[in-house]
């Protein structure tokens, strides 16, 4: 359950230290962040060499990242499935 902070913003996602926010360069799920707001007092980021990244996936045995690739499209269709469902219907 999701609860309004005092003002009446509704937290989206809580991040904490070893998240990743954006696109994995061989991972595409159809629901990459392409921008984002954060509000927050103590922020801090750093950029990811994607091409590193992508050589160490390559690098990795087959079954491992056919695991990665796998659940990668397990998000995605269970997420386009729930999405087609629409909203909930309200309580009567």
């Amino acid at each position: 359950i999701v609860h309004a902070s005092e003002d009446g913003r509704i937290p989206l996602v809580q991040l904490g230290p070893g998240d990743f926010v954006g696109g994995i360069p061989f991972l595409n799920i159809g629901q990459e962040p392409r921008d984002a707001s954060v509000i927050t007092r103590n922020f801090g980021t750093k950029s990811l060499d994607a091409e590193k990244l992508l050589a160490e996936f390559q690098r990795i045995s087959p079954l491992v990242s056919n695991y990665c690739l796998h659940v990668a499209n397990c998000v995605a269709e269970t997420t386009r499935f729930v999405c087609a469902l629409g909203p909930p219907a309200p309580d009567s």
